[in-house]
């Protein structure tokens, strides 16, 4: 076993080349035979169904950033379908976290504490690599504006593009007010 498996919240023994093989019930239930990246698509009602059968966490935004408006004017159709296409990426794996957290939420209540502690830590790193995957999927869309807006003329926030205002018929806003907002995107 693994000096670090200690440390690991799960009881497989960890090696550099170590697999599992999942009991057939847990195969069955979770559809792990379906391969990953080409697996069939839900509908849109399947997926709507799915998602609400959970209620979402009070003031969580599940709801991805519209496009800058600013930016949308300037981007060609290219740049356009690229921005609609991140940003229905980032719906898709917004709708993941509503189920995810309710399934946190019950495990946080299970009597077994020892077990409830160790799955919370295994959820904690799936909503973590979830978590990335989206705000790259917004890197991406950040990516595109600083393609269409100059910098000088967009900030952001949160990893959202935001648009100074300002008086003057152009959008635009100081190099050092950009540094003093800037959080979100490595612009």
């Amino acid at each position: 076993m693994d000096s670090n498996s200690s440390n690991l919240p799960q009881n497989l023994q960890v090696r550099l080349s170590y697999t599992w093989t999942p009991p057939e019930f847990l195969t069955e239930l979770l559809s792990l035979d379906e391969p990953l990246f080409t697996s069939s698509i839900l509908t849109d009602d399947e997926r709507k169904k799915t998602i609400e059968r959970y209620p979402p966490v009070e003031n969580l935004h599940y709801q991805p950033s519209d496009t800058v408006p600013v930016a949308a004017r300037k981007m060609n159709r290219y740049q356009t379908k690229q921005d609609i296409s991140l940003k229905k990426l980032q719906y898709l794996v917004s709708g993941v976290f509503r189920p995810f957290d309710v399934l946190d939420l019950e495990i946080s209540k299970d009597d077994n504490q020892d077990n409830a502690q160790r799955y919370l830590y295994m959820l904690a790193d799936c909503r973590s690599l979830l978590l990335n995957a989206a705000t790259q999927i917004n890197e991406l869309r950040c990516i595109s504006y600083t393609h269409v807006v100059p910098i000088s003329n967009a900030y952001y926030i949160g990893g959202v593009a935001t648009m100074a205002q300002s008086n003057s018929s152009e959008d635009t806003i100081t190099p050092a007010r950009l540094s003093e907002v800037a959080s979100g995107c490595d612009i």
